[in-house]
């Protein structure tokens, strides 16, 4: 590794980082550079130059990592059979008024998850689409008896767990394909 002499105020965030940490200085990453080029300063008051790594240089033959030789199959499994081929539907899930109801909504179908951000359309694979339009919740309210007399009474509804809304549906056709390869994957 070779090293150049640079000025302290032409130093990168990183490049003032490295020396500061080599100092033994307590700087952390995430520390804007003017801070760092302060603390190098105060630690050695009349410093101009720093020395720091020659990335311009052509590194030496022994740091030259050895190519990768062998990259894993993805396998139709790791993929969730391919749900890459799956046709595309756009949505959007707004945030609610609820606890939780601004979090991202993470969807999980045969074992492949899927992070889903609210308040944007997003373009999901289908079977993410009928997940999202399977899960159902029972809600209660409150409300009035049949009769001005009468106590209130609960009344159950059934929502979506996540309501959402259908930006760009996807391609009839393409969705009859799916069903027809994906059958004998999924349960009746």
């Amino acid at each position: 590794m070779s090293m150049k002499k640079i000025k302290l105020v032409d130093a990168t965030n990183a490049q003032a980082l490295e020396y500061a940490q080599r100092l033994g200085l307590d700087a952390k990453m995430g520390q804007q550079t003017a801070f760092l080029v302060n603390m190098i300063r105060t630690a050695h008051p009349g410093i101009e130059e720093i020395e720091v790594e020659d990335t311009t240089a052509p590194a030496a033959v022994s740091e030259v990592p050895e190519p990768r030789r062998e990259v894993p199959e993805v396998t139709d499994r790791m993929m969730g059979i391919t749900y890459r081929e799956d046709p595309k539907v756009t949505l959007s899930i707004p945030s609610q008024d609820k606890p939780g109801g601004k979090r991202d909504v993470q969807v999980a179908v045969n074992g492949v998850p899927f992070l889903i951000r609210r308040d944007i359309p997003v373009e999901v694979p289908y079977r993410v689409f009928e997940a999202l339009d399977n899960s159902r919740q029972t809600e209660y309210e409150q409300v009035d008896g049949p009769t001005a007399t009468s106590p209130k009474v609960m009344q159950a509804y059934t929502t979506h767990g996540y309501p959402f809304s259908v930006v760009k549906p996807a391609d009839p056709a393409a969705v009859q394909k799916w069903r027809e390869r994906t059958a004998a994957h999924f349960a009746p």
